[in-house]
């Protein structure tokens, strides 16, 4: 178990790669790694999902927290995709930080609406009375053709400035 371990607990600056849902190339490791890392045809990391699992179920609460603040940081510092960023500062309980990158870049995520990124709002939603990150979803999730969350989101806030555009979404009239 101990090898297995250590083969898994190869960093990626800073982050355990088993830990990153996004993929990572062959070209963006050091070489020496490479014999201890299987890769998929196209040559992105693989790890089996058991092995995934498997790693996952030894780590303590502290250290999957601290890895999903790595990958936030990660995703964060290479520009990568809000659904990504998101999704790692809310399991990394960084609330009022992903607060911040919705409020500030609430336009730019509301013009690329996906499902995923939704996924990380809707999640957000849960722990933020933040009425930007309500709206950013609840304006999301109606150009993605999906009222049934932007009303969950909503809940019975009918007054929300938002509330007509999910009328609206479902062909009715506010």
């Amino acid at each position: 178990v101990q090898d297995i371990i250590q083969n898994i607990l190869i960093l990626h600056q800073g982050q355990p790669l088993i830990g990153i849902r996004t993929p990572v190339h062959r070209r963006d490791l050091d070489p020496s790694l490479y014999r201890a890392i299987t890769f998929d045809a196209s040559g992105r990391v693989r790890f089996r999902k058991k092995t995934r699992e498997r790693f996952m179920s030894m780590a303590t609460d502290d250290e999957i927290c601290a890895w999903h603040s790595m990958a936030a940081d990660l995703h964060w510092d290479n520009g990568g995709p809000f659904s990504e960023i998101l999704h790692h500062m809310i399991l990394a309980r960084r609330f009022r930080e992903a607060e911040r990158v919705v409020r500030k870049h609430r336009f730019e995520i509301a013009d690329q609406p996906d499902v995923e990124t939704l996924e990380s709002l809707m999640e957000l939603c849960m722990y933020s009375i933040d009425r930007d990150v309500r709206d950013t979803a609840t304006l999301m999730a109606v150009r993605l053709g999906d009222s049934n969350s932007a009303r969950r989101i909503l809940g019975h806030e009918t007054n929300n400035p938002m509330y007509p555009e999910i009328l609206l979404s479902e062909g009715r009239k506010s």
